[in-house]
């Protein structure tokens, strides 16, 4: 029997016999079920993670806009925490997007489901042709086919978040300056990357991901003290 809690959120559980192994072509690893499950449990948890980051510095930011004077004898502490969600924000999110071939993200997990479709014994019936699904999320997850993830990888990732490009620096250019997403950029590829989670799993390992954290408004224990 298959079944796990997948940080703080319950899984349901699916019989998990008689599924093939399922082949990476892009990494040319195999893996059976039990592996795929591992596999999308790590994939899941980042983007949980991002999205708890994600509500978080919203949440935060809106108190700030209601009630500046909460925050103004502690600006550095704030600022610091602030950048720390949206740092985090911005790494996971290209990890998330990552286009390495050997790497796991979302692109690379589309793969692996594409690839083995049809092979899938699935738990519930897919609602909508998934074969058609697949190829079209794996475009919008390609920065070859979609500008927020080009923007996203190429230019933030490449040149700011997974290192700093050396050019760029010696001439005093700020890439967050000259190619920062927008708070709705940021929304839609966090969506995007939700949505596409629970377009298969719940039919290929029995189960929907939620994206809410248990204590999500914790927070407010420390601003109410403000």
């Amino acid at each position: 029997m298959l079944g796990r809690r997948l940080n703080e959120y319950q899984v349901n559980q699916a019989d998990t016999k008689n599924v093939p192994l399922i082949k990476a072509l892009v990494t040319g690893v195999y893996l059976n079920i039990e592996e795929f499950e591992k596999t999308t449990s790590e994939l899941v948890s980042d983007i949980q993670m991002l999205s708890m980051h994600w509500d978080l510095l919203l949440k935060l930011d809106a108190e700030i806009i209601s009630s500046p004077s909460k925050f103004s004898k502690s600006e550095h502490f704030w600022s610091m925490t602030f950048n720390a969600h949206l740092t985090s924000v911005r790494i996971i999110l290209s990890r998330v997007y990552d286009t390495h071939e050997k790497v796991l993200s979302i692109k690379t997990w589309l793969e692996i489901v594409k690839a083995e479709l049809n092979n899938l014994k699935f738990m519930i019936e897919p609602s909508c042709n998934l074969s058609e699904l697949v190829i079209q999320n794996i475009n919008n997850s390609d920065p070859k086919t979609n500008k927020l993830v080009n923007v996203l990888i190429n230019q933030l990732r490449n040149n700011g978040i997974a290192h700093t490009n050396m050019k760029k620096a010696s001439s005093g250019i700020n890439v967050f300056k000259e190619w920062e997403l927008t708070q709705s950029d940021y929304q839609e590829l966090i969506t995007q990357a939700q949505e596409i989670i629970n377009n298969y799993i719940p039919y290929i390992l029995g189960y929907k991901v939620s994206y809410n954290s248990l204590h999500k408004d914790d927070y407010k224990n420390i601003t109410n003290l403000l």
